[in-house]
């Protein structure tokens, strides 16, 4: 088993501050340690929770006679030196302090960029203090300087040697370096039928999990996973997310309609006049009633980003999105925002820019449990007798039972929200853990009450509980919530049936990673 499947498999990412070393091969001590007691008899594997304090996991291990060490902060590499040292050059050859906010934006920076694995980081990787005293040493190494040189590396002194040479062109090499690296955003059109422009003859989108597109679309090949989108249609910004994967398929078959001169795709569909469609392409233009199909094959890219989705339900408009925007292509699908005013948009309607951490931390949480869950055969309790389902008619569709079924639930638990205990009878809610739509039946032992707005987190697809520790688990897109986020973790009421539970947990969790 490799490490990143070892961490994934015991929930932990795989930064680390402490390893220790067997056959030449280092091991996060929280993570072995975590291992271990799973092998005890009578025990299991100790949760990430359950390991933070790094002294008391070091001194353990110690005790056992491991050699505990530090693991040392990586190098840094060429382009690591070249982004701080045009941070040098820019401030007159001066160090800044570390609470000075362009060392903070540099440290963050540097925390984003891929050049090291997550396992060689340790948790103060490119810290604002360490990238300050880089800074520092660089200074040092500065033949005008007077005063005593630090230690810094050999390929400081080359990098330096660079800039006095030609300053202007390493700074290019920064802007390109931040340029290739730094958070993107996107604008993503999207809409029920077919999509506006040109010759696509529509996408299988499915709204807050995925986006479906083709290498036919413009900067189709620049999305990247990490990337901020927005999901507009012709009026309304329907909410937000960041890629959490890119997969795609070679030679898809596809109908797309074109002009029927040209054969081209890139055509306006005209409201008023009269043919109805104009061909775009500068030596055609043709004017036609109806476009041809013809049969074609594409490269077929789904982005997903069910985890972070944040709808906003109308909260920005697509006019208002639209002065995001840093390019004049009004008619492309995908289209680049700038992010500094898309995240002060969303700040205007309290909406978070969605967390890559929190993503990351909830994935390695939740492909744990999922990979440990087994199917059980769990029949309804026969203590109680479930109030008769289906449905009556009244002006709108109404459950037959609703009432009585709310009653037996609390008979049984009590006005005690199974999450966040007791509640007013008043916003106490009867919940179904498998859609009352698909069954239409009340099995109590699939029934628990839950607090009004967290009964719409469960219903939503926002909570769950998982299976093998009996904790919820809450989407990433909630991070940011304080209110909702002290729920991470918190226990669930004991008595629902654990089929249910874990059904109702892996359809959930499948839309976060």
């Amino acid at each position: 088993m490799g490490l990143a499947e070892f961490c994934d498999h015991h929930g932990f990412d795989r930064l680390r501050n402490y390893v220790i070393a067997d056959g030449g091969r280092r091991y996060g001590t929280r993570v072995i340690a975590a291992a271990a007691h799973g092998h005890l008899p009578d025990r299991a594997p100790l949760r990430p929770s359950d390991v933070a304090d790094d002294d008391a996991v070091n001194e353990t291990l110690k005790g056992l006679r491991f050699e505990v060490k530090e693991l040392r902060p990586p190098k840094w590499t060429r382009e690591e030196l070249i982004l701080a040292c045009s941070r040098l050059f820019s401030n007159n050859l001066v160090a800044q302090r570390a609470n000075d906010p362009a060392v903070r934006e540099l440290a963050q920076l540097l925390q984003r960029l891929p050049f090291h694995a997550p396992e060689d980081r340790g948790l103060n990787f490119r810290s604002v203090n360490s990238v300050q005293r880089k800074l520092y040493d660089l200074q040092t190494s500065l033949p005008d300087y007077a005063k005593k040189e630090t230690r810094g590396g050999a390929l400081d002194e080359v990098v330096i040697d660079e800039f006095r040479a030609n300053e202007i062109d390493m700074h290019r090499q920064a802007a390109a370096i931040r340029a290739q690296h730094e958070t993107r955003a996107w604008a993503l059109f999207s809409a029920e039928g077919e999509r506006k422009y040109g010759g696509n003859t529509g996408y299988p989108d499915v709204l807050g999990s995925s986006y479906v597109y083709d290498n036919n679309v413009g900067r189709s090949q620049q999305l990247r996973e990490g990337h901020v989108i927005a999901i507009r249609d012709g009026e309304d910004v329907l909410g937000v997310a960041r890629i959490s994967r890119i997969d795609h398929q070679e030679d898809v078959p596809k109908e797309q309609k074109v002009c029927p001169r040209c054969q081209g795709g890139r055509f306006d569909e005209r409201r008023v006049q009269r043919p109805r469609y104009r061909c775009r392409r500068t030596s055609c233009h043709h004017e036609f009633e109806q476009p041809e199909t013809k049969p074609t094959k594409v490269t077929q890219y789904v982005a997903y980003y069910g985890g972070t989705w944040r709808a906003l339900d109308g909260a920005i408009t697509a006019d208002e999105l639209k002065e995001a925007c840093t390019d004049e292509a009004v008619q492309n699908a995908i289209r680049p925002l700038d992010v500094a005013k898309l995240g002060a948009m969303l700040t205007r309607v309290a909406v978070p820019l969605p967390s890559q951490v929190a993503e990351e931390r909830v994935a390695a949480k939740v492909k744990t449990a999922r990979r440990t869950i087994t199917e059980r055969d769990e029949t309804a309790g026969a203590d109680d007798e479930a109030p008769r389902g289906g449905r009556r008619e009244r002006r709108t569709k109404a459950r037959n039972g609703q009432d009585k079924f709310r009653k037996k639930l609390v008979q049984r638990y009590g006005h005690v929200c199974a999450i966040t205990g007791p509640c007013p009878a008043e916003v106490l809610q009867a919940a179904h853990l498998r859609s009352f739509a698909e069954h239409e039946t009340h099995n109590l032992d699939e029934g628990v009450l839950l607090r009004a707005d967290v009964h719409l987190l469960f219903d939503n697809g926002l909570l769950a509980i998982d299976p093998t520790t009996w904790r919820v688990v809450l989407a990433p897109s909630l991070s940011e919530y304080q209110d909702y986020a002290k729920f991470d973790g918190v226990e669930f009421a004991m008595g629902p049936c654990k089929k249910a539970i874990t059904d109702h947990f892996v359809a959930v969790t499948a839309n976060w990673m």
